[in-house]
């Protein structure tokens, strides 16, 4: 058994090849797809990806916060997902996560935060996961609604793209919560 493989995806550490085969593949790159995750910004040099790309290549397995890749069973790199603003000591963390459009509806995403949690709650002893999204981005409202994520506020005019403001909506899960509803062969 793998804890970091599901019935879709698998999750795995980034590996310097995904400098080519995920991070500059210019048919994943999407402008609005990456304005609904964090923020648009300028283009990226492929050496500015490699030093990026090698940097999370080197992180510590045995710190909090993580970077991993999805990759479907066959290999292919679908997404990732990262974990941060980690407090041990709160047992609170946040993740961010991305599919790129071509693999959405498959249900990578679900599976890939499944498999994270599981080992945020039940290996690493954490009580909480919190997520932050935009408002106008309305898939990931609805993936995080359907989870079983529960709105706990929003932070008004938060965040600055497309000429103007946006809510940030502000999502949270127990460890319970999570256990009631999910469970992990």
């Amino acid at each position: 058994m793998n804890v970091w493989q599901g019935d879709k995806i698998r999750l795995r550490a980034v590996e310097l090849s995904d400098v080519d085969n995920y991070f500059c593949k210019k048919e994943f790159y999407d402008s609005e797809d990456e304005r609904k995750g964090d923020k648009l910004i300028l283009p990226r040099s492929r050496e500015l990806m490699v030093d990026r790309v090698t940097s999370l290549a080197k992180q510590d397995p045995y710190g909090d916060e993580c970077f991993l890749i999805i990759e479907d069973l066959e290999g292919n790199p679908v997404g990732n997902i990262n974990t941060h603003s980690v407090s041990v000591t709160d047992g609170v963390f946040s993740y961010g996560l991305g599919v790129k459009k071509c693999y959405t509806n498959n249900g990578y995403a679900t599976e890939a935060i499944k498999i994270l949690l599981q080992f945020y709650f039940m290996e690493r002893g954490f009580h909480k996961v919190e997520v932050e999204v935009f408002a106008f981005n309305e898939a990931s409202i609805a993936l995080h609604e359907k989870f079983g994520f529960v709105l706990e506020g929003t932070l008004r005019e938060n965040h600055y793209t497309m000429g103007k403001w946006h809510d940030a909506l502000c999502y949270g899960l127990l460890k319970d919560e999570f256990m009631d509803k999910y469970t992990l062969s």
